[in-house]
């Protein structure tokens, strides 16, 4: 146990815990517990000499306790007591990503709040591996759009007289652009008894969805003008040295500035003048406004009955893709599919309602297989860095009742894409029109269709 002078001198020192708070009084639990983890142990021998240097608290953290630090010990009936110690041990809590602005700044509980609620609080501790999280203040949750919606938009309410920056056991969010006007209102009901377990969960999947979409689990090159893949599977693009765009921002032009940097012992903590947006649209919306090039294709999906209705909304899903995993669509323009109507592969999808009912299912069939030939089971931007071998989500035959997906080998640059099918020994190289991102889906160009 630190003396009452250790404990003083600590905070009115050169400690990260004095940039935030003034006193011990002022600390949330969170903070509290970290701080004085490095003092409990779990056997009394982790702290005799023969253990110095290589003492490990309740928490696994390593202390380094050493015998001349000791003012006063007790040997008592449950315990090892040591009653003081002239110094302050620490931990590498505060030292990383997890620590700084994201633990003790109350401007950013909101984001802490959801890496608690998601577990990955103690990975972000952990010096294995690098991090870079891009932090949401409090006040810049406001008109973000609802990742799992094609309408919606949030806000959080920090505008409450029960709004507490400190406090956010319960968090209020208003929602605009829900279909059914109903459902257009605070989460949860700020004049209700006690706050639905609905609208709570509701409101704390939607922020920890959008929490995900900051967090990369690598070092960012912001000089890099490259992509780099989100906890949330969507991508960022960072470039000219300071700026940050996800799918959303790169559709309204616009992007959010690195305001300052908190480096940490695994990784770097960037204080952000906006959050960074994903994909405004799902794939069909983002065909539709490049129909100039995909028009052909779009009638592709539509002849072959692939698309899902969204209520409310003029886009749609595609129906045999599983949106809890990322691909890549590598999208035949209009001369592509043309190439693949004069080659015989599918039939003119604008013929196929004029068909007979055996024609009709053999073309929608055949339009189906098509479709499918080009996504690819795996997120492919133009990085230079994702290579391997990877499925489409064609499959000609299955095998003790799994499809046997067609396999691609990719070639991958910071320009462009190659894919070349591991069977037939077909390559395709991405067109003019590449990282297209929609929500989950990364679209590239492609001059020639799949075989």
């Amino acid at each position: 146990m630190p003396t009452n002078e250790a404990l003083e001198s600590y905070l009115t020192g050169n400690s990260i815990l004095g940039e935030f708070y003034s006193s011990y009084d002022e600390m949330p639990l969170d903070v509290l517990g970290k701080f004085i983890s490095p003092f409990f142990f779990n056997d009394y021998w982790d702290i005799c000499p023969s253990y110095f240097g290589q003492s490990y608290d309740t928490s696994l953290g390593l202390v380094d306790y050493k015998a001349e630090d000791v003012v006063d010990k007790k040997f008592c009936s449950n315990g090892f007591f040591v009653g003081g110690v002239n110094t302050v041990y620490t931990n590498n809590s505060f030292g990383t990503i997890m620590g700084g602005p994201l633990l003790l700044d109350p401007n950013y509980s909101i984001m802490l709040q959801a890496v608690q609620d998601l577990r990955i609080d103690t990975a972000l501790q952990s010096n294995a591996v690098r991090f870079s999280i891009l932090g949401v203040r409090n006040d810049q949750f406001v008109d973000i759009a609802d990742p799992n919606s094609a309408t919606r938009r949030i806000t959080v309410r920090t505008d409450l007289d029960s709004y507490d920056p400190t406090d956010v056991s319960v968090i209020y969010m208003d929602v605009e652009g829900d279909p059914v006007g109903a459902n257009n209102r605070t989460y949860p009901d700020p004049d209700a008894t006690s706050p639905s377990a609905a609208d709570i969960a509701y409101v704390r999947k939607t922020i920890a969805d959008i929490v995900l979409n900051q967090i990369v689990d690598e070092d960012i090159d912001f000089n890099a003008n490259n992509y780099y893949q989100a906890r949330s599977g969507e991508f960022i693009y960072a470039s000219a040295g300071n700026l940050a765009q996800g799918g959303g921002d790169i559709q309204d032009m616009e992007s959010a500035q690195v305001e300052n940097i908190q480096v940490t012992d695994n990784g770097n903590f960037y204080e952000m003048s906006a959050i960074i947006d994903m994909p405004l649209n799902f794939t069909y919306g983002t065909l539709v406004e490049n129909s100039a090039s995909f028009s052909s294709f779009i009638e592709v999906l539509e002849s072959a009955d692939a698309l899902i209705t969204i209520v409310g909304s003029e886009d749609k899903l595609i129906n045999f893709l599983n949106l809890q995993r990322t691909f890549t669509l590598f999208a035949p323009n209009n001369s592509a599919v043309a190439q693949a109507i004069s080659d015989g592969v599918i039939v003119d999808p604008s013929i196929v309602n004029g068909l007979d009912d055996l024609d009709k299912a053999i073309a929608k069939r055949d339009l189906l297989n098509f479709a499918k030939k080009h996504f690819i089971q795996q997120s492919l931007p133009t990085d230079g860095k994702i290579t391997g071998t990877f499925p489409s989500m064609y499959y000609s035959k299955i095998v003790d009742f799994a499809p046997v997906y067609d396999q691609f080998s990719v070639v991958n640059t910071t320009t462009s894409v190659s894919i070349t099918n591991e069977e037939t020994g077909d390559t395709v190289t991405t067109g003019s029109m590449t990282n297209i991102l929609s929500k989950r889906i990364i679209i590239h160009e492609t001059n020639n269709y799949i075989k």
